[in-house]
């Protein structure tokens, strides 16, 4: 009795640890999918060596030429340190673009709060303009008892002179009240990320790229195939590969004006100083700025070049 007894245990310990074992491996399968990991690896192949920029795309780069840091000191050909920034800076360089024959003007910035300061370039004109008896009354528009600041109304006037305008906005972080109105088109910039870090789709309905492509031509944002709401990107251009040009060099006006004709202009940081930037199938080992994100989008779309899921 005794020998059969010990069998029995034996067997049930034994049972017991294969049942383990096979838990322990299926949480495991579970948690890693080795499987989907694989085929996202694969998929990567897919873009290898791809460097074909669309034309009609022209970033304005809020690069290191542009801003002060530790990157860049130079200070008369500069425009200071980025979030020392006046949006009058942005005003300026819109009605620049649109002098241009700009097609279309995306602004990948965040507008959310007010401005609360006064830039030292305000300063400087309200000195050379104003006459002394008057500056306590102007300088008062800028203390935080009104409702909106000097700047703020200036540049949202700006943007309502203008229907080709497309404002970067989350819903848990949209442009201010007097921003957001001033514009037609205000554009979701949410990216998905997936299991191995890599950004490759976007939700469509009502994203950047799906409102910036129907201001320029309506016609292809019909019937653009989508899994599960998402567009897959089909990256055609790696990071800074994208025909550019310095934020601050359209701020000073010393740019090629042809380059812009009949473009889509695309504004947004590519200093890694201001970091908007993510891992991409195209080329995982650089970061892409995410404005660049937004065009090889725009570009899937403008061309037709349209992916299926390659993970399944």
């Amino acid at each position: 009795m005794i020998k059969i007894k010990n069998k029995t245990i034996q067997k049930l310990i034994f049972g017991l640890g294969i049942g383990m074992l096979v838990a322990t491996l299926s949480t495991f399968l579970a948690i890693s999918n080795p499987l989907q990991n694989y085929h996202l690896k694969v998929s990567n192949l897919l873009f290898a060596g791809n460097n074909n920029p669309n034309t009609e795309i022209v970033v304005i780069a809020i690069d290191d030429a542009s801003i002060v840091d530790g990157r860049s000191n130079d200070m008369e050909n500069s425009l200071g340190r980025y979030w020392d920034w006046s949006r009058l800076y942005h005003k300026k360089v819109i009605e620049t673009l649109e002098e241009n024959g700009t097609s279309v003007i995306a602004i990948d910035l965040s507008f959310s709060e007010k401005t609360t300061s006064i830039s030292t370039a305000a300063i400087t004109k309200i000195l050379e303009t104003t006459p002394a008896n008057e500056l306590s009354q102007v300088f008062g528009k800028y203390t935080p008892f009104f409702t909106n600041h000097p700047e703020d109304l200036e540049f949202a006037e700006s943007l309502a002179q203008f229907d080709n305008i497309v404002l970067f906005s989350r819903p848990d972080n949209p442009p201010i009240d007097i921003i957001a109105s001033s514009v037609d088109k205000l554009g979701l910039p949410t990216t998905e990320i997936d299991p191995d870090g890599l950004v490759r789709r976007i939700p469509f309905e009502g994203s950047f790229a799906q409102k910036i492509v129907e201001l320029y031509n309506p016609e292809l944002i019909q019937n653009v195939p989508l899994e599960d709401g998402n567009l897959i990107i089909n990256y055609s251009t790696p990071p800074y590969e994208y025909n550019s040009i310095s934020y601050k060099d359209v701020y000073f006006d010393t740019f090629d004006k042809e380059l812009m004709k009949d473009k889509i202009a695309l504004i947004g940081v590519t200093t890694p100083s201001v970091q908007d930037h993510a891992s991409t199938p195209i080329k995982p080992e650089i970061a892409m700025p995410g404005i660049e994100i937004h065009a090889n989008a725009i570009q899937t779309i403008l061309e037709k070049k349209f992916l299926e899921n390659q993970t399944q």
